[in-house]
């Protein structure tokens, strides 16, 4: 490493080579970590500890959804078939609007950041969802499914399944909710 990127700066510009350093140590000192409880400024994703070190917690139970259509379950999809992983993930958001009373939390997220930017606040309501779309969301899934399928559907029920694995990982249903209806 004799010949590496800061030498060969320092060669060429040392102002531009201190420049750089001052930043990296600034911005590495003064970034959030949790051995840093003080700091609150991101500089980049390359500097946020919680991007790439966040602990992962171990779960006694996950939640899995079913989605039934006229009576005949659609299982989860394969890699390949992105029309169904979309659905997939949109009903996960919608249950999560669901447990809040079909309110988006991150409207008071964003007009908090709005305000300490003095942005004006009237924009946190373009970045969230109102309840009004939220509560289209089951017609519009009736109907994206009924195209992606290629036939009407007449009934579509989502379930909401509390389940975990036992030894021999096999999964267990502890408990079930019906989310949805339409």
């Amino acid at each position: 490493m004799r010949d590496n990127y800061f030498k060969r700066l320092w060669q060429y510009n040392k102002l531009l080579c201190l420049a750089m350093l001052a930043f990296v140590s600034i911005s590495t000192l003064l970034s959030k970590s949790p051995y840093n409880p003080y700091a609150a400024v991101t500089f980049s994703p390359f500097y946020t500890w919680e991007m790439f070190s966040t602990p992962y917690l171990q779960q006694n139970h996950t939640i899995a959804y079913q989605l039934v259509c006229d009576g005949e379950t659609i299982y989860l999809p394969a890699y390949s078939d992105h029309k169904k992983m979309f659905y997939s993930y949109t009903i996960g958001k919608f249950d999560h609007y669901a447990q809040h009373d079909y309110t988006d939390d991150r409207y008071e997220h964003y007009k908090h950041k709005l305000a300490r930017l003095h942005l004006d606040t009237a924009y946190a309501k373009v970045l969230s969802n109102a309840q009004y779309d939220i509560l289209k969301y089951p017609a519009w899934l009736k109907s994206y499914l009924s195209r992606n399928l290629g036939r009407e559907l007449k009934n579509i029920k989502v379930y909401k399944h509390y389940v975990h694995y036992d030894e021999q990982g096999i999964q267990q249903v502890d408990s079930s909710v019906k989310l949805l209806d339409q």
